[in-house]
């Protein structure tokens, strides 16, 4: 990231390296300082786009990538205060479909809902996570998502070896 900014100091602006740093930090799983730094972003990203609908739009998404990195990092109570502004923010989307990382907001209800004791919930979002992950066609967030339910152990052994598979 600095040998990019030295070359061209002006063409990298501080949201993106915020971006680009949380990245980096959810690849090597350092979700903690993921979260630190998406945090950050989020609150400069808060007006970003033109229109209020995208703007809802975009920051669902940051916010949903928050949220998850939060839980990662055992920050529980920041993690619920994410999904709460995530169901805000959902609420205020007009246009429903498709709504960009859907997938990650219901399988953050569900890995909260574990932390809770919901199993049954829990299920339910995982297979709603699965649905729109599918429509999406992403396959590393399809691979996270079945890793994070099968690490739930919420489902018999037959469906596990199917999302095993998968």
């Amino acid at each position: 990231l600095n040998s990019i900014v030295k070359k061209n100091p002006g063409a990298v602006h501080h949201e993106d390296l915020l971006y680009l740093e949380a990245k980096i930090y959810d690849i090597d799983q350092e979700y903690c300082k993921a979260a630190e730094v998406r945090k950050k972003y989020l609150n400069l990203v808060s007006k970003a786009e033109s229109n209020e609908e995208m703007n809802n739009r975009y920051r669902f998404a940051v916010a949903s990538q928050l949220c998850y990195v939060q839980i990662k990092c055992g920050i529980i109570d920041e993690a619920k205060q994410s999904l709460n502004e995530t169901e805000t923010l959902l609420s205020k989307i007009k246009i429903k479909e498709p709504i960009q990382l859907l997938e990650f907001y219901f399988m953050n209800k569900a890995l909260l809902q574990k932390y809770d004791g919901k199993n049954n919930e829990e299920k339910k979002n995982f297979d709603s996570a699965f649905h729109y992950v599918l429509l999406a066609k992403t396959n590393s967030v399809t691979k996270l998502i079945l890793s994070e339910r099968l690490n739930s152990s919420i489902d018999t052994t037959e469906d596990q070896l199917k999302f095993s598979k998968i």
